[in-house]
């Protein structure tokens, strides 16, 4: 439907877990993903092993740490 009007881009974003919903988004021309809350125990390395290129994905850190010291942010980010 989005394609239909126009889209060229589809985004999610939701900070729970979609591994539930994951396996209908590339049929739905979902591209871009970023339900990837690390607090909600999505593995964005996992994810990414299953749906290699078929979606797009950002986030995957736990934006939590963000409150902590720069060592912390650091060590997640990386």
């Amino acid at each position: 439907m989005l394609a239909e009007r126009g889209a060229r881009l589809f985004d999610q974003d939701s900070d729970g877990d979609m591994r539930a919903s994951n396996p209908s988004l590339p049929g739905c021309r979902h591209q871009l993903h970023a339900s990837n809350g690390a607090a909600a125990n999505m593995d964005i390395v996992q994810v990414r092993r299953q749906y290699g290129t078929r979606l797009a994905f950002y986030g995957g850190i736990d934006k939590h740490v963000i409150r902590r010291s720069r060592e912390e942010i650091i060590a997640e980010l990386e």
